[in-house]
């Protein structure tokens, strides 16, 4: 993560507590379950290379969280929200089917 969003998230975490956990590391080896009390919220923008293991390994653990709120690059929401009969990425369709509110802002 970038040392200056880094400390503006310090910043926000002396208003708001330990309902705010920062992690600066590798997403893919996090263990997110085992962060924070719940309920669990993850905020967080994906870059594209990354983008499709992390989603389909928290919606493995959906019962771990109470929302994701993430961002991705254009070609990826574009696959996630494709109708079936677009035939973009259809294996992204089907995972990301599961979540209930997926829509391209």
């Amino acid at each position: 993560m970038d040392e200056r969003c880094i400390a503006i998230m310090e910043e926000i975490k002396t208003k708001v507590g330990e309902r705010l956990q920062i992690v600066n590391g590798d997403a893919l080896k996090q263990n997110f379950a085992e962060l924070n009390q719940t309920p669990r919220h993850i905020v967080s923008n994906l870059p594209y290379n990354i983008s499709v293991p992390l989603l389909v390994g928290w919606l493995k653990e959906i019962e771990n969280f109470a929302s994701l709120t993430l961002m991705f690059q254009k070609k990826s929401p574009t696959a996630f929200c494709a109708r079936r009969q677009q035939r973009l990425w259809p294996h992204i369709y089907f995972v990301s089917a599961a979540l209930q509110n997926r829509k391209t802002l």
